[in-house]
């Protein structure tokens, strides 16, 4: 796996710290690049600039300073070659990193986490989620300013969205010459599935099959894999602590907002929780091998 291209979504906290220093060291690793981008954004002030004060001159100051206040924290974590690649841009952060994601060509964006309580993510939300929303490479949400790895976890459902969320995991896995598992939750069937009427049990047996028949594919590289049974989020989460994994790949099916407000979303239940490191690979991701 070699990332030719990162972005890193930094800023003046110890988690935008962590991004830019764990996007410096993948480029390092897979002799790629990276771009460490803060996005600042005031657009009240903006509107209430006096005549005497140009939007230039506003804007120029606004990003000069931004750009002295996250070079300071980044120096503390941050290799200096990696800090001169900074870009101040104006915006909000997820629009702002979606357009350096085109712009650059990028293969991953890196993001800083940590824990949130529920009104705290009520009222910041959250650059991952709205990014997970919109961009077609993967996006690592890092809880630690050096990914050490050593056991990756990927967690797969039996849509077409497998084979790409293994491979990538798997990918992972090898760059860093770690251990894989590889889980897959059987949900309760809350109605007729396919319009046919099955047990529990029966569901839970013909779903594990499947799965089995998918991890023979893999070839003679069979990782370690589970079966699990219950709601996927927490059980995911309960596998990582237990398993101590020090990444958990997920996929993204990139379902539209109302099916998020309703259903709920098991990558979102994990960027709230974020037992470890995480990394989401997009519905609309490509793989080339």
């Amino acid at each position: 796996m070699t990332w030719k291209t990162i972005i890193a979504g930094v800023d003046t906290t110890v988690e935008g710290g962590w991004a830019g220093a764990v996007a410096a060291d993948l480029a390092a690793r897979g002799n790629g690049t990276v771009h460490l981008i803060h996005a600042t954004i005031d657009a009240t002030a903006m509107t209430m600039l006096p005549p005497t004060v140009s939007l230039d001159d506003y804007t120029g100051g606004l990003t000069k300073a931004a750009r002295a206040a996250v070079t300071d924290r980044l120096g503390e974590v941050v290799p200096a070659e990696a800090i001169d690649t900074l870009e101040v841009r104006i915006g909000p952060p997820p629009f702002v990193l979606k357009e350096a994601v085109q712009e650059f060509g990028a293969d991953l964006v890196v993001l800083g986490g940590r824990h949130r309580t529920a009104v705290e993510r009520w009222l910041e939300g959250s650059t991952a989620k709205h990014l997970i929303r919109s961009v077609d490479v993967p996006v690592l949400v890092t809880v630690t300013p050096k990914l050490e790895v050593q056991r990756v976890l990927v967690a797969v459902d039996l849509s077409d969205l497998t084979e790409t969320t293994f491979g990538v995991a798997r990918d992972w896995a090898r760059a860093f010459d770690a251990t894989l598992k590889v889980v897959h939750v059987v949900e309760p069937l809350p109605y007729d599935y396919a319009g046919i009427v099955q047990a529990p049990e029966s569901y839970v047996q013909w779903a594990t099959e499947e799965f089995e028949q998918r991890m023979q594919m893999a070839g003679d590289d069979v990782p370690e894999h589970a079966v699990l049974s219950g709601s996927v989020g927490p059980l995911v989460a309960r596998e990582a602590k237990q398993w101590d994994a020090d990444l958990v790949v997920v996929g993204s099916h990139g379902k539209g907002w109302v099916d998020r407000t309703l259903l709920g979303s098991t990558t979102y239940g994990l960027l709230n929780r974020l037992p470890t490191s995480l990394l989401v690979v997009p519905a609309g991701m490509a793989r080339t091998d």
